[in-house]
């Protein structure tokens, strides 16, 4: 999916989703309320560097939410 130019949210249901509770954060919620899809993070940091951490050791990936908020 990292290819593609956007990603619906109803494919991300079922991945692993690392979020940053801040920032851009409201509008991928919001995302997922207009979309009908349940809004169940994997991990949630507060810091962005964590995440960045995180995706870098294998904990989950990134998905770019470009729309709402810019690339990852």
């Amino acid at each position: 999916m990292a290819a593609e130019p956007s990603v619906a949210v109803d494919e991300l249901e079922d991945d692993t989703l690392l979020f940053v509770d801040g920032g851009c954060g409201r509008f991928i919620r919001e995302a997922y309320q207009r979309a009908d899809v349940s809004f169940r993070p994997t991990h949630r940091v507060s810091e962005l560097s964590t995440l960045v951490a995180m995706v870098r050791t294998g904990v989950g990936g990134c998905r770019s939410f470009r729309r709402w908020c810019g690339p990852c």
